[in-house]
């Protein structure tokens, strides 16, 4: 076998489980690859430890915004080592724009989709790729994609390399899983539609783990990496009613550890509300996104009432379930009204932790097109992406915009969880003159603060100092 060493390769440090890795890895691992991790903002520190384990392949998970940085790092890399093969994955190479951003680069292949039974059949065969996996030099040729696998066929997430180089997230009090893959909604903001377009006659979209799966899979980390809580980071959780009370009768049982999800508003019923409870599930995430009903409709493609986004909130506060609201400002042609519109409904709702994220035009996306079609965007702004979702708007808003848009998002969680803040208007405008780098260093410790309670993070003073200073470096 000619790839024996594999290293997945992170230019960035965060906390959070990297299940790409852990999926990819667990058939790489199938197939006898060995399997390794490194992550560091400093290029230099993953080069020494290239210089020092000698990969075969090497591994990058890439959205559109960090494609660029990757290319540079690979050049770097093919410098030095010309012959080891890189291939890069993740929902950056999902769109054709991407696509053109790699045929000038040192990269050797892309994964497009899910790659574990592509990359598997790359080191089986020493090289040979189909389906998901594409050589850079064959771009532009036509491309069939086959995108689903059978969930309950694959091996267990392979964590193993990733906690073994990262003390960290391997003694994170919880631990972040996957009950299944695929988002059958088509917001136009997000990536899923257009793996919906990319993959569509490829079979089953929407693909949930069995719950003997799932059980067994977390009671296997239970017994290597013990957790305090469970974190299900699937788009929605409770996606079939069915499955989704089955696990919450089971759970309690055979885990007993409380859970966190994220849920959809017109999902959630008393059924629903009542079952996550009983099951353990002590917080729950889901988006109102916009107050304005015709954005949040039309242009959001969210599909759902203010009534229905009330009563959502009204069971999970009755049933005592913490939940946080995400929301995204600084849509193509939104108004300071509008977004104001956002934040009231989201104090009407009364979560425990609300986020505003500013819109980030990635490449591909419905509502970037929308933005490029309207004028809202110019295509060069469309390269130089925010790093982070409270950086300021690359829109074409006037510069007055964009600064109540970034203080808008910054302020966001506070003036949810204290309305007063907000409803006299006299402290509100005090709050919109202070300046960016005085509000961006109030909301870091903050929302680290409501985000810490709202998901009841328990830990040693130690392990909570290192977690914070992790934050602070990934700029959560």
């Amino acid at each position: 076998m000619k790839y024996k060493k594999a290293l997945f390769v992170d230019l960035w440090e965060s906390f959070y489980d990297r299940h790409a890795i852990y999926t990819i890895g667990a058939s790489l691992n199938q197939v006898g690859v060995e399997v390794d991790y490194a992550f560091s903002k400093q290029d230099k520190k993953i080069i020494d430890h290239i210089r020092t384990t000698k990969p075969d392949l090497l591994m990058y998970s890439a959205f559109s915004s960090h494609i660029d940085l990757f290319k540079a790092f690979d050049r770097k890399i093919k410098a030095e080592f010309p012959d080891l093969f890189s291939i890069v994955g993740g929902p950056g190479v999902s769109d054709k724009a991407a696509q053109i951003l790699l045929r000038d680069s040192s990269i050797n292949a892309s994964c497009v989709g899910e790659g574990d039974e592509s990359i598997a059949h790359f080191v089986r065969t020493d090289g040979e790729c189909q389906n998901n996996l594409i050589l850079t030099s064959q771009l532009d040729q036509p491309q069939h994609y086959n995108q689903y696998a059978a969930l309950d066929t694959l091996p267990f997430p392979f964590r193993e390399p990733v906690y073994r180089r990262d003390s960290l997230r391997a003694q994170m009090p919880s631990k972040q899983f996957m009950a299944g893959r695929g988002c059958p909604y088509k917001c136009t903001y997000c990536h899923n539609h257009l793996e919906h377009e990319l993959f569509k006659g490829s079979g089953k979209t929407i693909r949930i783990k069995s719950v003997d799966y799932l059980l067994a899979e977390m009671k296997e980390v239970m017994k290597k990496y013990p957790y305090k809580t469970a974190v299900f980071q699937d788009d929605i959780f409770f996606i079939n009613k069915k499955w989704g009370i089955e696990f919450c009768e089971r759970f309690p049982r055979e885990i007993g550890v409380p859970f966190t999800c994220n849920i959809r508003s017109n999902l959630m019923d008393e059924d629903v509300a009542r079952s996550l409870r009983d099951g353990g599930c002590i917080a729950a995430a889901w988006a109102i996104e916009s107050g304005d009903p015709e954005l949040r409709q039309r242009l959001l493609r969210r599909n759902m009432t203010d009534e229905s986004i009330i009563e959502a909130s009204e069971l999970m506060n009755r049933f005592g379930i913490r939940h946080r609201i995400n929301n995204v400002i600084g849509i193509p042609g939104e108004t300071s009204k509008q977004m104001l519109k956002t934040l009231e409904l989201n104090i009407k709702a009364k979560p425990f932790l609300s986020n505003a994220h500013i819109f980030i035009p990635f490449e591909g996306l419905d509502l970037t097109k929308y933005a490029l079609s309207k004028n809202y965007v110019s295509p060069e702004n469309t390269k130089k992406m925010p790093e982070t979702f409270s950086d300021r708007s690359v829109l074409n808003f006037t510069e007055q915009e964009k600064d109540f848009i970034q203080k808008l998002s910054l302020l966001f969680p506070i003036l949810t969880r204290f309305p007063f803040f907000y409803e006299n208007k006299f402290i509100f405008r005090l709050l919109l003159r202070l300046p960016i780098f005085t509000l961006s260093t109030i909301y870091q410790p903050v929302h680290l603060i409501f985000w810490s309670q709202m998901y009841r993070v328990s830990s040693g003073l130690v392990l909570k100092l290192r977690i914070l200073r992790r934050y602070f470096s990934y700029g959560a």
